[in-house]
């Protein structure tokens, strides 16, 4: 396991090379979830149309009830929008990590 996080990394023998790969390690498990997460809080919605809402939501103001459809399309929206700006801060966090340590 040692050799991976160096290798993704990309430190080498440098010093401080396994702790950056395990960093990186976990903030790419927690951007497999998060891209998990943001992928089911989307489906979840309805669609503003309603055409492709039943197709792809499978209904949810008959699952939920009528009010509670469009409280729980309240907070799917939220959660879609935190999710996605914790998304791409993770992303810019990955990016300067793994290209600021291979260029060391």
């Amino acid at each position: 396991m040692s050799e991976f996080l160096v290798a993704i990394s990309g430190w080498g023998d440098h010093a401080g090379a396994e702790v950056v790969g395990w960093v990186v390690f976990a903030l790419s498990i927690v951007l497999v979830l998060l891209s998990i997460g943001l992928v089911v809080s989307v489906l979840m919605q309805s669609a503003k149309d309603h055409k492709l809402s039943g197709a792809i939501a499978g209904g949810a103001d008959t699952f939920f009830g009528k009010n509670k459809g469009n409280e729980m399309d309240k907070i799917f929206s939220k959660l879609t929008i935190i999710g996605s700006s914790v998304f791409v801060v993770i992303v810019i966090a990955l990016y300067v990590l793994i290209n600021w340590y291979t260029l060391a």
